[in-house]
C-alpha cells in the first residue's frame, strides 16, 4: 500500500518492490541507495518530478507538499552513492547537454520528459522556441535522440537505461495566454500524440520503461492551481513513486552492452 496526502495508491497489476511511504526519514529510503548516476532530462514537468522526488528522498515532505518552482537549469543532489542531476532541456535540442558517446557513458539511467515547449514558438526565443513542431518534425527530433541512446551507436560501450515520462494532459483554456506573442498550439490530443510517437521510438532500446505522465494526471487536470503543472495534486504521489520505481536506486546500475563485431 502507498500513502501520500491522506489517499492510498496502489496499481491493480503488480506490486512494488521499493514503496516510500509519506513522511519517512531520509535514512529510511536512501540508506540503501547503490551506486548509481542518473539524468533528468526535459521542461518544467520534467524538473518538477525531479524536484519533489528529491524533497521524497531527503525526508523534506513539507517542501514536497508546498512543491515551490525552484528554476535552476542546471541541478544535481547527491544521496550517498546515488548522484541525480537534471538539464533543463524543453524540447530536447540539446542546448545545455549534448548527448554524445562520453556523456552517456557517465549515466546508468536517463530519465526525459518533455512536449509541450514543442507546440509553442516563441518570437524572442530563437534559440529554443523558433518554431512549433509538427508532428513529423518531432518524430524526427525523437528518433535522433534514440539512435544517440542506442547502444548500435557507441559499440563496446555500456549504455543507460531510457525512461520516457512525456508530458502531463492539458487544462482546456478559456482565457487568452499569458503571453500574446506566443503561437500556442498546445493541447491535450497533440501532447498525447507526441507521447506516443516518442515512446514508439524509445520502446525499441534495451531495457526501456515509461511513465505515463499524461494518463496519471488526466483524472485531476481540473485540479491544476497554475492550469498547466501537476504537481499540487494527488496524481503527483503516483507519478513520483512510478518514476522512482523505475529508476530502482537501490539496485544495481542497468547499462546494456553492445558487443563489437
Amino acid at each position: 500500500m502507498q500513502f501520500f496526502q491522506q489517499y492510498t495508491f496502489q496499481p491493480s497489476n503488480c506490486q512494488w518492490s521499493n514503496p516510500i511511504r509519506f513522511g519517512a526519514p531520509k535514512a529510511d529510503i536512501t540508506s540503501a541507495f547503490k551506486q548509481r548516476k542518473i539524468l533528468f532530462l526535459g521542461d518544467s514537468h520534467a524538473r518538477y518530478a525531479y524536484d519533489l522526488l528529491m524533497d521524497i528522498y531527503a525526508g523534506e515532505w513539507d517542501t514536497y507538499l508546498k512543491a515551490p518552482a525552484i528554476k535552476d537549469l542546471i541541478k544535481t543532489t547527491t544521496f550517498g552513492p546515488t548522484v541525480l542531476d537534471f538539464y533543463w532541456e524543453p524540447v530536447l535540442q540539446e542546448v545545455r547537454i549534448e548527448l554524445n558517446c562520453s556523456i552517456v557513458a557517465q549515466y546508468d539511467t536517463v530519465v526525459l520528459g518533455a512536449g509541450q515547449h514543442n507546440a509553442i514558438l516563441i518570437p524572442e526565443d530563437k534559440k529554443e522556441h523558433a518554431h512549433q513542431y509538427t508532428l513529423r518534425a518531432w518524430e524526427q527530433l525523437i528518433h535522433k535522440l534514440a539512435q544517440k541512446l542506442s547502444p548500435a551507436t557507441c559499440p563496446g560501450q555500456r549504455m543507460p537505461k531510457v525512461i520516457w515520462m512525456g508530458n502531463p494532459a492539458r487544462i482546456v483554456r478559456i482565457e487568452p495566454a499569458a503571453n500574446s506573442s506566443w503561437l500556442d498550439a498546445r493541447s491535450s490530443r497533440r501532447i498525447r500524440l507526441y507521447d506516443e510517437i516518442a515512446w514508439d521510438q524509445f520502446k525499441t532500446l534495451p531495457g526501456a520503461a515509461r511513465v505515463d505522465m499524461f494518463a496519471l494526471s488526466q483524472p485531476f487536470v481540473n485540479d491544476f492551481k497554475d492550469m498547466l503543472h501537476m504537481r499540487h495534486t494527488d496524481g503527483v504521489a503516483a507519478l513520483l513513486q512510478d518514476v522512482h520505481e523505475k529508476i530502482r536506486p537501490t539496485e544495481p546500475a542497468y547499462m546494456h552492452l553492445e558487443q563489437t563485431r
